[in-house]
């Protein structure tokens, strides 16, 4: 996978959790999936960030040649 695909993942997945923290609460008033969302969408792009952008990028650093 590609740096720009990886990129693209996570912003996309990160743009999407944002509109749902910016609208959610307008269009949903269950207050149970509101603090279900929150968790589970922080973990979500968290992860992604982690597996996609963090450990890529130090697995390139510790590859390379002195």
């Amino acid at each position: 996978m590609s740096k720009d695909q990886r990129r693209g993942i996570v912003g996309i997945v990160a743009v999407l959790y944002g509109l749902g923290v910016a609208f959610g609460p307008n269009l949903v008033d269950n207050d149970g999936f509101w603090k279900l969302w929150l968790a589970i969408g922080a973990f979500v792009v968290g992860a992604l960030w982690l597996a996609l952008m963090v450990l890529p990028w130090a697995q390139a650093r510790t590859d390379r040649p002195s």
